[in-house]
């Protein structure tokens, strides 16, 4: 069933997802412009960043299928 409360969580995962990729579009094209080695921080980042889209993306999807009130 599909409750208030899913439609603001699922608006607010929604917005979150977004602000996820656009910081890893971001630090992807730090890690692209770079002449040397990418430092640490930025691949651990980068991954850490992944997975919290898959994440949150997940959730969207649980979200979306569940039926209508």
């Amino acid at each position: 069933m599909h409750s208030l409360g899913d439609e603001l969580e699922q608006q607010r995962l929604a917005h979150r997802a977004a602000r996820i990729r656009r910081a890893l579009s971001a630090m992807r094209r730090l890690a692209d412009n770079r002449r040397d080695e990418v430092p640490i921080p930025l691949r651990l980042g980068i991954t850490d960043f992944g997975r919290e889209l898959t994440r949150v993306e997940q959730r969207l999807k649980e979200l979306q299928g569940r039926p209508l009130l």
